[in-house]
């Protein structure tokens, strides 16, 4: 489902997002693309920049019922950005190491 939302209604939830900086430790990822330690039980502020960009064009429960390592969810937001998803640079990463500890590819 696609959802449509303002500028104003956007900025707000980004700035929202922005305001939880240094709320929870960050997942460093190393250049393999495996995780460098385990995730926290839970990354409150990957969620909430993956929510505040996300949520703008889909529902969360239907972008995170996928299951990607850190190249796949990279791919996907590549693709998201040149179809016109406004997320920052440095969001990017942030997003695609929440969602790959979150919602990692099953194992093999």
């Amino acid at each position: 489902m696609v959802k449509t939302f303002t500028r104003s209604s956007l900025a707000l939830a980004l700035l929202a997002a922005s305001g939880m900086a240094g709320i929870a430790q960050a997942v460093a990822v190393e250049d393999d693309g495996q995780s460098a330690q385990s995730a926290p039980v839970e990354d409150a502020e990957g969620k909430a920049i993956f929510e505040a960009n996300c949520s703008s064009c889909h529902e969360i429960g239907d972008a995170t019922s996928h299951r990607k390592d850190l190249a796949g969810w990279k791919e996907t937001i590549a693709k998201m950005v040149s179809y016109g998803a406004p997320v920052a640079v440095e969001d990017q990463q942030r997003i695609a190491a929440y969602l790959a500890a979150t919602y990692p590819a099953p194992a093999k």
